[in-house]
C-alpha cells in the first residue's frame, strides 16, 4: 500500500532510519500514524518499535534531531524523555 507522507515526517523517518542502521538494528514505524496515513486522517506523532535496545535508539535519535524535536522511550513501564 502506498500513501502520502510530509516532508518533514520523510526527515524523521530519515532520521531513525540512519540512527537504527548506525546501531545496526531495524526500527519499524507502527500503530495510529500508519492507520492514520492508511485512512487520509492527519496525524501529529509517530510510534517507532525496534528490534533491539529501543533506548539506545532513542538516544541516538534525539541527539540527531536536536534542537528540533524532544524523544522518548518507554521500557518496562518507565518513560524516559529527552528534552532538547
Amino acid at each position: 500500500m502506498i500513501f502520502q507522507v510530509k516532508h518533514n515526517e520523510k526527515e524523521i523517518f530519515d532520521i531513525v532510519s540512519a540512527a537504527a542502521k548506525e546501531l545496526n538494528i531495524s526500527a519499524y514505524v507502527v500503530g495510529g500514524f500508519v492507520r492514520d496515513k492508511i485512512i487520509s486522517r492527519e496525524t501529529n506523532d509517530m510510534d517507532i518499535v525496534c528490534l533491539g535496545s529501543g533506548i539506545q535508539l532513542a538516544e541516538l535519535v534525539s541527539q540527531k534531531m536536536r534542537p528540533w524535536f524532544a524523544v522518548g522511550a518507554i521500557l518496562a513501564g518507565q518513560i524516559r524523555t529527552r528534552h532538547p
